[in-house]
């Protein structure tokens, strides 16, 4: 009976660590996660655009990311790399002054977005494209970017996605 007590005891304290272990493993992923997704995010109302590598202009970016989308919140255009990766940097939508595309040659294309920051200077972010359709790709990345702008001028009045105004 000393020996079924000893086996008894030694499988219950196994099970106890082993419980403890995945509650603390499963507790760290869920702050990781939570980490990853602030609870402030801003909802995104548009689908996401391909922006071709980012070369400069933003206050917050950290030098040149090879792929980047563009993704809009009410008040900004939110650039990641990736489609879900790290935010490099915000413009506000409604401080867009212009968007130009710019051809190198026929693989190469310049986006360049002409805006304020909040204290009214002006500033000038470039994406650049490189391949085949980099002409293509430019010319539908400054498409998006001007219709989601927020003008004095703007005719949208509503987001089809959210029914935000």
């Amino acid at each position: 009976m000393g020996i079924e007590f000893l086996l008894i005891a030694g499988c219950f304290t196994a099970a106890v660590i082993g419980v403890l272990f995945l509650t603390r493993a499963l507790g760290q992923k869920k702050t990781v996660h939570e980490e990853q997704q602030p609870c402030d995010a801003e909802k995104e109302i548009a689908p996401l655009c391909f922006m071709g590598e980012y070369k400069n202009g933003l206050q917050a970016g950290d030098g040149a990311a090879p792929i980047v989308y563009c993704g809009v919140t009410q008040n900004f255009f939110v650039m990641r790399k990736g489609t879900q990766g790290a935010e490099i940097g915000r413009i506000p939508r409604t401080r867009v002054v212009d968007v130009t595309v710019t051809q190198q040659d026929g693989k190469n294309s310049l986006v360049t977005i002409t805006w304020q920051n909040e204290t009214g200077e002006q500033c000038s972010t470039t994406f650049q494209f490189r391949d085949k359709a980099a002409a293509k790709q430019a010319a539908a990345a400054e498409e998006y970017l001007k219709r989601w702008a927020v003008t004095s001028t703007s005719t949208q009045s509503s987001c089809s996605i959210c029914a935000c105004s």
